[in-house]
């Protein structure tokens, strides 16, 4: 068997376009667009945005510690 994992996982791609995303696995987030992720880390949480090519802030996920 497996062991259970508290852990958060970041995917994200990396290229010029974009490709079909297969399935609806368990995540929190999955877009099928051009942007970047990022991260603010400090002593007390982490923060994950996913912002789009235009800036837009899509999504934000926050990890207390």
């Amino acid at each position: 068997g497996t062991a259970n994992c508290d852990a958060t996982f970041v995917v994200a791609g990396a290229g010029a376009k974009t490709t079909e995303l297969l399935g609806s696995g368990p995540s929190i987030f999955q877009k099928d667009t051009i942007g970047f992720t990022y991260f603010i880390v400090n002593d007390e949480k982490i923060v994950i945005q996913m912002i789009d090519a235009a800036g837009t802030l899509e999504f934000e996920h926050t990890i207390v510690h």
